[in-house]
């Protein structure tokens, strides 16, 4: 184990070396030139000992460092051990330690080595363990002290060793700080005669450059003088001509003045108009571009419904003709029959019942009754709006219909639909198989008889907290009751919202709520009497209303 070398301040040696440079300067200069050049340009670099270069393995010996001393080896030591640098409190602390004498370096690296952080860092410094375990041992009481003093007496001939090597090492150090004394000074003497040079130059070039400005200011004063005398002549002699020269660019400057102004004037309104004549006929654009986007949607679904209505007829004509003899004419006639108003009524419910987008936003007011794990079966499903807003929401449903159009424009959407009639669909389902069953605008075609047996099937098929919604026109509403209703020439009879209520409480369902849906406000006339009130509920109120009842739960 190597002996601990005595321990040198270089940085406080290297600052005494230039605050002596600093004292002969001042001898020599005044103190602010001295100040302002501490170290000439290309003086040479003053280094005692060498830098600290970290491994890449993370592997050292503590031979590495023990041959660095005071700041540098604390430096060393957490860079090595920490991978890191000290923080102004660590420094201070383990340099303190170290130059009172109560801990050496085998001690400070045995501290970090062994402390949570170093053992975190796991590097390998080999050749540690022995000497922390004497130090160690050498702190126990009495009996440390008999082991100190056996081992300073057994490593007395490598104290003398390593005293001899650092007394020439520390001879070495002061001849390289002498070395580099003198060359520092022969520079700053050199430094200071080419700076009295300069100064004696530049106070040459400052008196050629007084006399320069001196003649210079001679001949300036001489020109002015001259150039005044003869601006008091023109002065005299064309005074006249200068007032006459100022009223003409006067009147010019006004002349062009005013036809700035009219000719800004004129493209003002010119460019007013443009923009005018710019927005209408943005406007007019706009307009015949949605005219015709609602022409191209209603053609693009007109032929979806002719295309349609061409395999319904296709197929008529193949049931006509059919060899086979054992169908009647009359059975075949219903066949054909069946579907011969398919595309008259879907043309009339795109015509009357409204755009997709705003059927899907009304819609919305149903999705909080029912429940995402729920099977939902869609009764009448037509377009298939509610089924698409069940698919977005990540239910489940299925849809029946009669009408082949407005199946295929399901099917063409990827809906899950049927074509049956809704009785008999509801009749092939098993008991407790639908989380829900709705209906839209199907109640008013069917006649009583039918309505009861809807309703006793919808109870049947619900599994217990099931809900059945249907929605229908509102008959308390004056224009709906009489005009609005027989807009659909297969509506059978308008439906109050009490006998649905009624019915559907017959039935067994329970918790049933009426919701009043879609008034007219726009129509509504101002006022906030009783008269008006009551006017504008029986003419412009709920348009329609949903009926919601609950099969009760086991």
């Amino acid at each position: 184990m190597r002996m601990s070398s005595p321990q040198i301040e270089i940085d406080d040696l290297t600052a005494i070396v230039r605050e002596s440079m600093a004292v002969q300067s001042n001898d020599e200069k005044a103190a602010h030139v001295a100040a302002a050049v501490p170290t000439p340009p290309g003086s040479p670099a003053l280094k005692l000992q060498l830098d600290f270069e970290p491994r890449s393995d993370h592997h050292y010996h503590i031979n590495d460092l023990l041959c660095f001393h005071d700041r540098t080896f604390v430096h060393a030591a957490y860079r090595t051990i920490l991978k890191r640098s000290p923080d102004e409190t660590e420094f201070y602390r383990e340099l303190k330690r170290l130059r009172s004498g109560n801990l050496n370096k085998i001690d400070l690296l045995a501290g970090l080595r062994f402390s949570a952080e170093g053992r975190a860092k796991k590097v390998q410094l080999d050749g540690l363990l022995v000497p922390a375990l004497v130090r160690r041992l050498g702190q126990v009481p009495v009996i440390g002290y008999g082991i100190r003093l056996g081992i300073a007496f057994l490593r007395l001939p490598n104290l003398i060793r390593d005293q001899r090597q650092f007394s020439s090492h520390v001879l070495a150090q002061h001849e390289q700080i002498a070395d580099f004394v003198n060359v520092l000074s022969t520079r700053i003497t050199e430094s200071h005669h080419e700076v009295a040079r300069l100064s004696e130059a530049l106070s040459q070039h400052a008196n050629t450059f007084a006399a320069q400005q001196s003649e210079l200011e001679r001949i300036t004063d001489s020109r002015f003088s001259q150039l005044d005398q003869r601006l008091d002549v023109f002065e005299t002699n064309s005074s006249e001509q200068l007032e006459a020269l100022r009223a003409q660019i006067g009147n010019l400057l006004a002349q062009l003045e005013k036809e700035r102004m009219e000719r800004q004037t004129a493209l003002s309104q010119l460019l007013s108009e443009q923009q005018e004549l710019l927005s209408t006929t943005r406007n007019e654009m706009e307009s015949k571009q949605s005219e015709l986007h609602s022409e191209i949607a209603r053609l693009q679904l007109q032929l979806q419904h002719t295309r349609s209505q061409i395999t319904i007829h296709d197929e008529s004509i193949r049931v006509l003709s059919s060899s086979d003899r054992s169908v009647s004419p009359t059975i075949q006639q219903e066949v054909v029959d069946a579907h011969h108003l398919d595309a008259f009524y879907a043309e009339l419910e795109d015509r009357f019942r409204g755009t997709r987008k705003e059927i899907k936003e009304r819609f919305q007011v149903y999705l909080p009754y029912i429940n995402e794990s729920a099977a939902v079966v869609d009764l009448g499903c037509g377009r298939g709006e509610w089924l698409e807003l069940l698919s977005e929401a990540g239910i489940e449903a299925h849809g029946v219909d009669t009408n082949r159009i407005q199946v295929e424009e399901c099917r063409a959407r990827g809906l899950n639909i049927s074509e049956e009639d809704f009785l008999v669909h509801l009749r092939g389902l098993a008991d407790g198989s639908a989380g829900a069953v709705t209906g839209f605008h199907i109640i008013e075609h069917v006649s009583l008889d039918a309505l009861i047996t809807l309703v006793s099937e919808v109870m049947r098929v619900l599994r217990p907290g099931g809900v059945v919604i249907f929605e229908t026109p509102n008959p308390e509403n004056v224009l709906v009751g009489s005009r609005y209703f027989y807009l659909d020439p297969t509506h059978r009879h308008p439906l109050p919202s009490e006998l649905m209520e009624f019915l559907l409480a017959s039935r067994g369902f329970d918790k049933i709520e009426i919701l009043n849906l879609h008034p007219w406000d726009s129509a509504k006339l101002a006022g906030e009497d009783e008269l008006t009130a009551r006017f504008n509920t029986y003419f412009y109120g709920p348009m329609d209303y949903a009926i919601v009842g609950r099969k009760v739960s086991a």
